[in-house]
């Protein structure tokens, strides 16, 4: 019997391909046509690829032991102190829990065209796109400014259940 399961398995994935419909692929608005060729952000792309790579291969190799990361105290740098203290961490954390709110809000009750609606702009362009970008010019910025960690200490100190870390 378990020799027949991966044929059944194939056989099924065969049948609902031959049966598939054309789908609806999303994007956040009508079709528009680049201000340059393509082949221009397909290069430029490219390059910074192995532009970054080239980076990570002359400046990247660590003389330290095997398994250690390579660590840089940010906070110890003078004008990145001031991210050290507490009521920064709490103006920064507070700013952040009000976006979260604000986006949670568009989400729901703002307008469905994804042009006058902030949540799809700040998700895709500010989120993924920039905070990558923060991450790693400026270290681990997501500890600062986590939206649910405020919760899950709100929630450890009696005011709920808390959250659940790995």
């Amino acid at each position: 019997m378990p020799k027949r399961i991966p044929l059944i398995v194939f056989s099924a994935a065969l049948l609902l391909m031959a049966t598939a419909r054309t789908a609806s692929a999303h994007a956040f608005g009508q079709r528009y046509d680049l201000a340059l060729p393509l082949a221009y952000y397909l290069i430029g792309a490219g390059a910074v690829v192995g532009l970054s790579f080239l980076i990570m291969a002359l400046f990247g190799k660590g003389k330290g032991r095997l398994g250690v990361e390579r660590q840089v105290d940010l906070l110890g740098l003078p004008g990145l102190r001031l991210l050290g203290h507490a009521w920064t961490r709490a103006v920064l954390r507070g700013l952040s829990v009000g976006v979260f709110v604000l986006l949670i809000a568009a989400g729901f009750f703002g307008t469905a065209d994804p042009l006058k609606n902030i949540a799809p702009t700040f998700v895709w362009v500010i989120w993924w796109v920039g905070m990558a970008f923060i991450s790693a010019l400026g270290g681990n910025l997501w500890a600062l400014i986590n939206p649910l960690d405020p919760s899950c200490s709100a929630g450890r100190n009696g005011c709920g259940a808390g959250c659940l870390r790995p």
